[in-house]
């Protein structure tokens, strides 16, 4: 299966958990788990047009927030560790009803990626304790950044010792070492937070070519 094969049933069937979320504050969340664990990366598309795909299958009326966790897994090539890792992604859309045909339109796509993998049911309590900035809530809890794909991001130097002192990375992912983005929320590994959004972001090019 390639990428292009893979359609919206497939994903429909990885769906584990498609519900509301009750809050007190009354902002009303859509939330959904998909487990993608038994696909390679390059099966699939990233986690910004997959929550597209399910989001145009949804008829969410009067939701404000579609929230989906994604748990999917990667090789870190720049490693010599040949086990794939897995990790979470949230994509978080917040959506504002559309004057023209009375369905939700798109207002803000944004999102958090981490490794230290958290419990769906621990998730979804972290969100409903702040509903009305629930992917704010999860970065801070995951220490991790959240990428707007419309924003840039922000790179932390990486120092690399050399006899005559050090190099300063800002880009640098190999064995040595990996740059991070870094935000008032966390650290991310630069790979990851580069792929949560990789169309927009890198206009589909391989890893290899940034």
């Amino acid at each position: 299966m390639t990428s292009q094969d893979f359609s919206i049933k497939n994903l429909l069937s990885c769906l584990e958990i498609s519900q509301l979320l009750e809050s007190e504050s009354g902002s009303s969340i859509w939330f959904a788990h998909l487990n993608l664990h038994d696909f390679t990366e390059v099966e699939i598309p990233d986690g910004g047009k997959i929550a597209d795909y399910l989001l145009s299958e949804m008829d969410l009326q009067e939701v404000q927030f579609f929230l989906l966790l994604i748990e999917r897994k990667r090789l870190e090539t720049w490693t010599e560790n040949s086990e794939q890792v897995s990790f979470q992604e949230l994509i978080e859309i917040k959506l504002q009803k559309s004057n023209h045909n009375n369905k939700n339109a798109t207002l803000k796509k944004q999102g958090s990626v981490w490794k230290n993998k958290l419990d769906p049911e621990t998730l979804k309590g972290i969100i409903v304790q702040n509903p009305d900035a629930p992917l704010e809530s999860v970065a801070k809890n995951r220490h991790a950044v959240i990428v707007n794909p419309e924003q840039s991001l922000r790179l932390e130097v990486l120092n690399i010792p050399k006899p005559w002192g050090h190099e300063g990375w800002y880009t640098g992912v190999e064995k040595r070492g990996v740059v991070k983005v870094t935000d008032e929320y966390g650290k991310t590994e630069l790979p990851y937070a580069l792929n949560i959004f990789k169309k927009q972001v890198l206009a589909d090019h391989p890893e290899s070519l940034i």
